[in-house]
């Protein structure tokens, strides 16, 4: 299943992924780094799958790791949509994800643990997981996911496999390990993993948790309830006030697992040198944040003023909407292996939980913006602006009082956090949504000016 022509295919085959991250590049060649033999049952009508893992380089001179499940068969099973990746005298080669045989006999081997023909697996919740297989649930690959790709076993387990690879333990399966015996509510419960190794490092590949049947994630539901008649409440303050406190009650826990430290004057002037090499950055790749960059610099130089009793842990890193689900039970706290493109030594840096914040924050203000970009009416855009003012004040509301701290005296770090996602946002939708550019770049001003700047974009001039 290796060889010249598959290195060939994939080259083509991987950059029409979401989930690859050479976009804007070539891809100059694949290099196949291992091959974990799951089945080979072709010869008797059957199916062969292995999981890859491959190394594609680019012509920036870069190369990245990416875990490719493949599977063949004489022709594509009726419901397996894995796409052709390539197709020689008959036997077609595509995507196992697609696959609920393929998927299944997977999560059978997370179940069973142990070690098989390079595949280290670990079984976290041998019962639960064996049960599973027992019932031999049906699979299915979600869909709409950006950098991995998670399998549903009916409505009790869920597999994601991580596209992405790094050496090391992924820090979504460290935090879920460490906070285990918490119990904490607003986690999924760790059920198991698989991973391989390269060079000796640890490489995991998949994690297997409980599923959480009838769950919305946060992005649907705030586009819904900023999208709503009024009158029509879909996500009441309670809720966002609920989902702040559950945000503080993960943080807390992650502190208690991995520690905290003092936000010492040293790494307040670290953080704040980053702020600014990112915005110099930004600012040549967004010229639109020049006539804000001054102001943008005096807020991330107010850092060395934050008074002391600030600490820095372990944080979530990439929190946002998106990775929150609200259930009939709460709200569950997703994905915590960071930015995928980042060195794990680089996501598991401790930081200010008020990063954190201020990426829902700013999600809960792309929410509306977003549907503001579709509405029709100009009642529909002001009542989308304050439908957002109001979620991230529940928002910051319920983490302060989950933290028992008043963000007020908090203002100068969480402002800094909130312009420094801004910044980023502005850089990434002038290369890749310029149309939206106008939704971080009002957040930019606007933050400036709640805390004192000048002049800026209002209301009707962000529109």
């Amino acid at each position: 299943m290796t060889g010249p022509g598959l290195a060939d295919a994939l080259v083509a085959w991987l950059p029409r992924q979401r989930w690859y991250g050479g976009r804007g590049t070539t891809t100059t060649g694949v290099d196949v780094e291992r091959a974990i033999e799951l089945v080979d049952d072709l010869g008797r009508g059957g199916v062969r799958a292995v999981l890859l893992v491959v190394r594609a380089h680019l012509s920036t001179g870069e190369s990245h790791l990416y875990q490719v499940p493949l599977a063949v068969r004489a022709t594509l099973p009726s419901g397996v949509d894995g796409g052709s990746i390539v197709r020689r005298d008959g036997p077609v080669l595509y995507d196992a994800t697609s696959d609920p045989e393929v998927m299944s006999l997977l999560l059978g081997l997370i179940a069973r643990g142990g070690s098989r023909a390079g595949l280290e697996s670990t079984a976290d919740d041998p019962e639960e997981l064996r049960a599973a297989v027992r019932a031999g649930l049906p699979a299915r690959r979600l869909r709409g996911e950006q950098s991995n790709t998670s399998v549903v076993f009916g409505d009790r387990v869920i597999v994601k496999l991580f596209r992405r690879l790094a050496t090391g333990t992924n820090p979504d399966l460290e935090v879920h390990r460490a906070l285990r015996p918490a119990g904490l509510p607003h986690l999924a419960a760790l059920l198991g993993s698989a991973a391989t190794t390269l060079d000796g490092e640890p490489v995991t590949l998949a994690l297997a948790q409980r599923f959480v049947p009838g769950a919305v994630d946060g992005w649907e539901l705030a586009t819904a309830a900023a999208r709503a008649p009024a009158g029509e409440d879909l996500l009441p303050e309670n809720d966002l006030r609920a989902l702040g406190i559950a945000v503080a009650e993960v943080h807390g826990a992650l502190g208690r697992a991995f520690g905290t430290s003092a936000l010492t004057g040293p790494l307040l002037a670290d953080a704040r040198d980053t702020m600014l090499i990112r915005l110099d950055g930004a600012v040549v790749a967004a010229p639109v944040l020049a006539p804000h960059a001054d102001e943008v610099r005096a807020a991330f130089a107010g850092l060395t003023e934050v008074p002391p009793g600030e600490h820095v842990q372990r944080v979530h890193g990439d929190l946002h909407l998106g990775q929150v689900l609200r259930t009939a039970d709460g709200w569950t706290v997703i994905d915590f292996e960071g930015e995928p493109s980042a060195p794990i030594a680089r996501r598991v840096v401790a930081g200010s939980p008020l990063r954190d914040v201020a990426g829902m924050v700013r999600s809960l203000d792309y929410a509306a913006a977003q549907v503001e970009l579709s509405c029709g009416s100009y009642g529909e855009v002001v009542a989308a602006r304050r439908w957002a003012e109001r979620a991230k004040a529940a928002f910051l509301a319920g983490y302060g009082a989950g933290t028992g701290t008043d963000l007020a005296d908090r203002a100068v770090l969480l402002r800094a956090w909130e312009l420094d996602k801004a910044v980023y946002e502005v850089a990434y939708e002038t290369r890749y949504r310029p149309a939206w550019v106008q939704i971080p770049l009002r957040a930019v001003a606007g933050v400036i000016a709640a805390h004192g700047g000048g002049g800026g974009l209002g209301f009707h001039d962000a529109r």
